[in-house]
């Protein structure tokens, strides 16, 4: 078998995923077995089938060859993997994985002034020439969320959205806490979510639900883990914490051009989330896409100069889980 060198651009994806939070073995297979098939050339003859022994030692090569440094002290194979399993259970053949000799920090010399580089390489990069930084220290220093602290399981692509936003308007920044948000993909789908979670992930899981998904919360709270928790909005959906007239600014901003004439207050009689969809199918704005207003939300939040009410937020959300 003979290999090509790896280019800089390829080698910042495979180290972008390396380092992402996501299982190992996942993305350790996932990236191996991308660098092996793009860049090593098999024989007539020659296996495809390899052991996982064969994978780390052929993408060892392919990667330690390919950068000009050949000087490897281990620092960051051992951070790596000291980060790693305090955020993961793991495998034999992770631990596999997280063992391997990568020359990291003649990888990180190779690539670091290529220019937008993703958040959790940048964060390796500061580790690597900062060797004292703790996990704290690496966020303050990068202002960046990696290493993750604590995951935040809620309902939906809203919260996922909005949550890191709105904290930040309340002083509380999610990237220097290592704080990640993760949504189940719906309500019906949390108590799956967080029992996968639970059963891989090692950090601290706090389980948001909106109010009216207590019957859901009963069924977790038996499984629930003594690191976890539940909180319930008990105001009605995410949305509902969100001030009237933020809701009203987004929808004359964003559909300005599509509206004979401004929306008032007179729709929000019967919960936020039910009046914006009446809205929608009035004005034929089309479907109401709950991403799509979201990140019409964070825009507008990030760019306005007008503030907004956030106290229902703070008591219904912030308080309740701990910030």
């Amino acid at each position: 078998m003979k290999y090509k060198k790896i280019t800089k651009e390829f080698l910042l994806i495979s180290l972008d995923r390396l380092t992402r939070f996501k299982l190992t073995k996942d993305k350790y297979e996932r990236v191996f077995s991308d660098i092996i098939n793009k860049f090593c050339i098999f024989e007539a003859g020659e296996s495809h089938n390899l052991t996982v022994d064969e994978k780390i030692k052929i993408v060892e090569k392919v990667i330690n060859s390919s950068c000009e440094n050949k000087e490897n002290d281990l620092f960051i194979n051992k951070f790596l993997k000291e980060y790693e399993n305090s955020a993961f259970r793991q495998d034999e053949i992770s631990k596999k994985y997280l063992n391997n000799k990568i020359n990291y920090n003649s990888a990180l010399e190779e690539i670091k002034n290529i220019k937008n580089i993703p958040e959790n390489v940048h964060q390796l990069i500061a580790k690597n020439e900062k060797r004292n930084l703790d996990y704290e220290n690496i966020r303050k220093e990068t202002k960046g969320k990696y290493p993750i602290e604590k995951i935040i399981l809620c309902e939906g692509i809203t919260e996922e959205i909005l949550l890191p936003t709105l904290a930040k308007l309340q002083g509380i920044d999610f990237s220097a806490l290592g704080i990640h948000v993760l949504q189940a993909g719906g309500k019906n789908q949390v108590g799956k979510k967080y029992i996968n979670v639970s059963e891989e992930i090692k950090k601290e899981v706090i389980i948001l639900l909106d109010s009216d998904a207590e019957e859901i919360k009963n069924a977790i709270t038996n499984k629930l883990q003594k690191k976890d928790k539940i909180c319930l909005i008990k105001i009605g959906e995410f949305e509902d914490i969100l001030p009237k007239n933020l809701i009203i600014d987004v929808i004359n901003e964003s559909y300005k051009y599509q509206l004979k004439e401004e929306i008032s207050e007179e729709y929000f009689k019967n919960g936020y989330v039910v009046a914006i969809k009446e809205i929608f199918r009035e004005r034929a704005l089309g479907d109401f896409k709950k991403s799509e207003f979201a990140k019409a939300v964070k825009k507008h939040l990030e760019t306005t100069s007008k503030t907004y009410d956030f106290s229902k937020f703070k008591n219904n959300i912030l308080n309740k889980i701990g910030l």
